[in-house]
Formats: structure tokens, C-alpha cells, sequence
């Protein structure tokens, strides 16, 4: 199951390297680049809202223990994520 995470920026791989970007910038200009959380560094995938008003958000694809951004699983240990992406 996704874990839903709803931060106001996320990485993303440009010309192979990761910069922050802010959600809407991610929208805007980097929709289809691999995107990762900025804690932990699993890969995350953007779900926009399709319906007037519904609000654009991130999940990671696969949830863990080490990422406080997700505080229903958070251990209250940080650590980088098993499948964490370089």
C-alpha cells in the first residue's frame, strides 16, 4: 500500500542531478522526471487532481519506518530508505 505524503516540494532528476523544487514547479515543469522524497529518498509518485479544486499531492511508492514526512509510520528513527534512489 501507498503511503500518502502531502510536503510543499519534492526532488527530482534533471539532467542527472537531483534539485528541490516546489510542488508546483514539479507540476509545471517536471511532471514526468523521476521524483524522490526529500528525506529519505524513496521514489515518490505526483497525483494531481483531475476534479476543479482537488489539491495535488505525493506518495511514496512504497511506505517505511524512517521517514518522519510520514508521521503514521514514523519509528521516531531517521533512516534512508531500502530502496532509497541516487
Amino acid at each position: 500500500m501507498r503511503s500518502q505524503l502531502r510536503p510543499n516540494s519534492c526532488e527530482v532528476k534533471v539532467d542527472d542531478a537531483w534539485r528541490l523544487e516546489n510542488l508546483e514547479e514539479v507540476i509545471k515543469r517536471y511532471r514526468l522526471a523521476m521524483k524522490r522524497c526529500p528525506e529519505c529518498h524513496g521514489t515518490m509518485t505526483l497525483y494531481c487532481g483531475y476534479v476543479s479544486g482537488a489539491q495535488p499531492f505525493l506518495m511514496h511508492n512504497r511506505s517505511h519506518t524512517g521517514c518522519s514526512l510520514k508521521p503514521d509510520t514514523y519509528s521516531g528513527t531517521p533512516s534512508p530508505h531500502p530502496r532509497a534512489v541516487s
